[in-house]
């Protein structure tokens, strides 16, 4: 997912019950520059999480499954 934006980008994952998981991580970028970050969850078991983007202006939503 690619979010171009020169604002503060938060990303958080939530499972299926809607309770964040994962600590929210920050990335601060300039416009055109992209970033990346990444989440680990080897200790979560398999399913379905929701990772949310939010941007300042825009929240993205995708849903990711772990098998």
């Amino acid at each position: 997912m690619r979010v171009r934006s020169q604002n503060k980008v938060d990303a958080s994952i939530y499972n299926t019950l809607g309770v964040q998981i994962l600590s929210t991580l920050e990335l601060t970028k300039s416009a055109g520059e992209e970033r990346t970050g990444q989440f680990d969850l080897s200790s979560h078991p398999a399913g379905v999480y929701l990772i949310q983007i939010q941007d300042g202006q825009q929240v993205y939503s995708k849903r990711i499954i772990r098998k």
